[in-house]
């Protein structure tokens, strides 16, 4: 929990400083953004706020590049989209278990052809 504190400390910092670099009021921006002062205010002082207010704000700074990382796909080597014959990956598999490991030691070696 702190460590997501943090984060959201540190965006509403980068949010004020961005907004002070353009020479905007909070008033401005919030008007901007469609927002009350109040929202920017909890935003930029690092109070949990929706993803959809942080987005207002950045496109009401003309900042919105700063998102630009979390747009960006990554991309596919042609090996890779071969391997994977056109197929997006949908979902994650999470950790799996070994043959070896579902089954109790001592009935391991009891089966043979």
């Amino acid at each position: 929990m702190e460590q997501e504190q943090q984060i959201i400390e540190k965006i509403g910092q980068k949010l004020q400083q961005t907004r002070l670099d353009a020479n905007l009021s909070q008033e401005q921006v919030a008007k901007s953004a469609d927002i009350s002062r109040r929202t920017l205010v909890q935003a930029e002082t690092g109070h949990s706020t929706s993803l959809s207010t942080i987005v207002k704000i950045l496109l009401a700074l003309k900042a919105e590049d700063l998102l630009q990382p979390l747009m960006e796909t990554a991309s596919i080597s042609p090996v890779e989209l071969a391997k994977l014959k056109g197929r997006k990956r949908q979902r994650a598999t999470g950790e799996r278990q070994s043959s070896s490991k579902a089954q109790p030691d001592d009935e391991q070696g009891d089966w043979t052809w």
